[in-house]
């Protein structure tokens, strides 16, 4: 499984690239039913899962700069 399935599997199938996408946008095209930051840790445990990485959902934006896709990617490449 690659970086970019995670956010597409926790956005939902309705979401067909989301490279280059925001993520907020991502998540709200989902009709969520949980606060943006539990969505955030939520997508921070499932690439932590996959890729024994040690994101939170404090790294993503706001606050942190993980705003989009790609830079998740580029993200759990270096961590």
């Amino acid at each position: 499984m690659g970086v970019i399935d995670i956010p597409k599997q926790w956005a939902g199938p309705s979401v067909a690239h989301v490279g280059s996408n925001v993520l907020h946008a991502v998540w709200a095209s989902s009709n969520p039913s949980e606060p943006w930051s539990g969505a955030l840790q939520d997508l921070a445990s499932r690439i932590n899962s996959v890729y024994g990485t040690h994101l939170q959902g404090s790294d993503f934006n706001p606050p942190g700069g993980i705003k989009t896709v790609d830079d998740l990617v580029l993200a759990g490449v270096r961590r």
